[in-house]
């Protein structure tokens, strides 16, 4: 007689497309309209949530993906523009110089959004994308959200609202680059940093932040040797502290004071 084999033992393949639908099916369930809500509530820049109705049919329109560390989520040369919550994980937003040098322009941890602008105005994207860890986000085609925005005024002025609120982060960002040191410019991307619920921990005399010194180099377009420079600066005003695997900011109201001397934090 042939061999009998358990049919508990056998590990039967999949299809890839079976696992990816059985995968968002889970992510579905957990993600809920009330649970993206407490999410979206967690980051600076929303005027307000969305109700939970209008984000009920923002996740109607869209699907849940899962990327693996160091996927390219998306690209400048996409034909098609998406808009993406980030949901868990964390995504790198970066460019490439003519020189073939890195620029990170931002970190964005669960609740950050973006593909906005290009999906309104049909132009392409200004950054690349990439999962620094594995991440899930909630994708929406281009023009599936316009259709949702042009039906749906609630979604349509939570959009504005954080555009508007988007171009004043940058507006401030370009002005004060052209007269801050690089110092400062260093403890701006900090506080930046802390404006979202960062990777890290906090206590009511100090915050941690894990982010490294590459990265920060990245951030402010300049060397790791020249990075770690002014981070010790900063820890010789007493501002932070320079820990194993980031650093530790231990005067907050003082490193504000240091890069906005005039109190517009």
């Amino acid at each position: 007689m042939g061999k009998i084999i358990s049919a508990k033992s056998v590990a039967l393949p999949m299809h890839k497309g079976f696992l990816a639908l059985n995968s968002e099916t889970k992510l579905r369930a957990h993600w809920t309209a009330p649970t993206l809500s407490r999410l979206l509530g967690r980051i600076d820049g929303f005027g307000r949530v969305p109700s939970e109705q209008s984000l009920q049919e923002l996740i109607n329109g869209g699907r849940f993906l899962t990327f693996d560390k160091g996927e390219r989520i998306t690209s400048r040369e996409d034909a098609t523009p998406t808009f993406l919550v980030v949901l868990k994980g964390r995504v790198r937003l970066y460019s490439v110089t003519p020189g073939g040098r890195e620029f990170v322009v931002a970190f964005l941890e669960p609740g950050h959004i973006f593909g906005l602008r290009p999906c309104l105005d049909h132009s392409t994207r200004s950054y690349d994308s990439v999962a620094e860890r594995e991440t899930t986000l909630l994708t929406v085609p281009g023009p599936k959200l316009r259709t949702l925005l042009a039906g749906n005024a609630e979604l349509m002025t939570v959009a504005v609202q954080f555009l508007c609120h988007r171009l004043g982060v940058v507006s401030q960002a370009l002005e004060q680059f052209a007269v801050w040191g690089p110092t400062q410019q260093l403890g701006w991307r900090i506080l930046d940093l802390m404006r979202a619920p960062y990777p890290g921990t906090a206590s009511n005399s100090e915050i941690r932040l894990s982010v490294s010194q590459d990265d920060l180099a990245a951030m402010i377009g300049k060397s790791r040797q020249t990075t770690n420079k002014l981070l010790k600066d900063l820890n010789a005003a007493g501002f932070i502290s320079i820990d194993y695997g980031g650093l530790v900011v231990r005067d907050l109201a003082g490193l504000k004071s240091f890069v906005y001397p005039q109190g517009h934090y």
